[in-house]
């Protein structure tokens, strides 16, 4: 469709400011002010007319959720075993895989790998995850395999009776090593309920998603972090949990989403505080771009650009694409790079 509008290049007729695009906000929330074309009258006031191009690039459409730059979420230790509390790792201390993560009753509590928590017993006639999980952790230590002789001399070397099955507690999983963050109990305490908390060992930002924004990114999904002093740094999505409503804990309240940074050192010297993260929410490569303000809602329906040719110009029709930051991806037949379009002023 194309509507000419006169040999010399006419003020733009009377502009109505219509508010912002849904098709925008759908799109991430680009504020985009549309101008509509009313039926031509008499009196129609004008407004000054400025220039734009229709450029050809990327357009990458960016949503800014809050974060803070902290170790990550934090852990609490539980444990099945009684008794009372006689060592505890200092606060800010790291423990790594095979170490002591606490002792009761003057008998040690050991680190391991893993995502399936111990739920039972263990026996080298068992079969099962938790087997395989922790004869992972054996080799990783140095032991050939879960064999009965190799059990009872891990046992002996960390002092604990050779019994060769390991109590339900005496190990406790995380996924890798871990900084000691606080105390629930002191030594002296009988232990009850939480006894220590713990977290990653590695700087990283943590993001907080309303719950209704599940969709924004992915794990594996690159984001950009804005420091507080304007330096951005790269990081990773690594983690997205749900946080639940405290007044009704069936429902989730929001997200909370974990962010390695690509190079740790790059918040070096930096505090622990709030930070800003940038999550690309939609990505058009290679496309015709123009300014939001040189969009048209025309009366009949759908989206156009006026094209100023030398003296004249003419309203043509385009398809309206992605929204980010200011501008808007537009495709159509009539409409080629470089071409000079009107905004409005």
């Amino acid at each position: 469709m194309e509507q000419e509008l006169g040999a010399a290049r006419p003020r733009r007729r009377g502009v109505l400011a219509i508010g912002v695009v849904a098709l925008a906000a759908a799109a991430g929330g680009s504020a985009a002010w549309i101008a509509r074309r009313p039926q031509a009258t008499a009196a129609a006031p004008t407004l000054p007319l400025t220039h734009a191009k229709i450029t050809r690039q990327t357009l990458v459409d960016q949503r800014t959720v809050p974060g803070r730059l902290a170790y990550g979420a934090e852990h609490q230790v539980e444990t099945p075993l009684e008794g009372i509390i006689t060592w505890l790792p200092e606060v800010g201390s790291v423990v790594d895989r095979g170490k002591v993560l606490l002792r009761i009753n003057d008998l040690p509590v050991i680190l391991f790998f893993g995502e399936l928590p111990a739920y039972r017993e263990l026996t080298t006639a068992l079969k099962g995850n938790d087997v395989a999980q922790f004869e992972q952790n054996l080799k990783a230590l140095g032991y050939s395999r879960f064999s009965e002789s190799a059990l009872r001399r891990w046992q002996e070397d960390q002092g604990l009776p050779p019994s060769g099955a390991v109590e339900l507690g005496r190990v406790f999983y995380a996924a890798g090593p871990v900084r000691i963050a606080g105390h629930d109990r002191v030594v002296g305490q009988r232990v009850s309920g939480p006894v220590l908390t713990f977290t990653a060992t590695a700087r990283m930002v943590t993001a907080e998603l309303k719950a209704h924004e599940h969709d924004l990114t992915k794990k594996g999904a690159p984001v950009s972090v804005a420091l507080p002093s304007g330096k951005v740094v790269l990081g990773r999505v690594i983690a997205i949990r749900p946080v639940r409503d405290q007044g009704d804990p069936g429902t989730a309240a929001g997200l909370e989403v974990d962010v390695s940074l690509v190079d740790p050192e790059s918040v070096s010297g930096i505090d622990d505080g709030p930070v800003n993260v940038r999550m690309v929410v939609g990505e058009r490569k290679d496309v015709l771009v123009v300014p939001v303000g040189a969009l048209l809602a025309l009366a009949e329906g759908g989206f156009g650009l006026e094209i100023i040719d030398g003296a004249g110009s003419r309203v043509v029709a385009v398809e309206a694409g992605l929204f980010a930051n200011g501008n808007v991806e537009v495709s159509g037949p009539a409409i080629a790079e470089g071409m000079t379009v009107g905004m409005a002023q």
